[in-house]
């Protein structure tokens, strides 16, 4: 009865390696998922933010054409929004959302009905920009003048995974409209030349 008692024993369980080595596949399976939702998750994100800048981008062209004259609004923009729908003191550059500076681009057009309100910054927020609307798209937007140009503007966007065309996208901006600075510090993956 012992020898049969010592067999039975020897036959149950698992021991400490296989239990390991499960635990080590089980780890490695999470980690993969992980890592696949995340991708999956800042494609969307990154997907939501390009379409609102395409979006915004149209109402810009819109705006142009109704009002026949440049845009304004920006880091220049001490004054709050004028009667007329522009930016009060003409304005300069820099970041496109309500609430970043008196009187900015997103200000414009939602004045003149071409955008909702707070659109702008609905959208996924700026992945590294550390400031204290980091928890909303406030900081994912730029918009500039492209060189000397007149009529000719750049609007950037941040990503948080560009892909080729946006990195294209970006880099012809630079090129043609000397935003490389801009765009580095405030880590813009993405850009649209827009001809008013």
């Amino acid at each position: 009865m012992n020898a049969t008692w010592a067999a039975a024993k020897k036959q149950s369980g698992f021991t400490l390696v296989e239990l390991l080595i499960v635990v080590v596949i089980i780890a490695v399976l999470a980690a993969i998922t992980i890592v696949a939702y995340t991708g999956v998750q800042n494609r969307a994100l990154d997907a939501k933010t390009s379409d609102g800048m395409e979006k915004v981008a149209k109402a810009l062209v819109l705006w142009s054409l109704d009002h026949g004259n440049s845009i304004t609004g920006g880091s220049g923009s001490t004054t709050a929004l004028g009667a007329s729908g522009v930016c009060a003191d003409g304005g300069g550059q820099g970041w496109a959302a309500t609430g970043t500076y008196s009187c900015t681009l997103e200000d414009m057009l939602t004045a003149a009905g071409y955008l909702p309100k707070n659109y702008i910054s609905s959208l996924p927020n700026n992945p590294t920009y550390p400031s204290t609307g980091y928890s909303t798209g406030k900081y994912s937007a730029m918009i500039y003048k492209c060189g000397s140009t007149t009529g000719l503007y750049v609007l950037l966007w941040s990503l948080r995974q560009p892909s080729a065309t946006d990195t294209a996208n970006l880099n012809n901006a630079i090129t043609q409209c000397g935003v490389g600075t801009t765009a580095t510090t405030y880590n813009m993956k993405s850009a649209r030349i827009i001809q008013l």
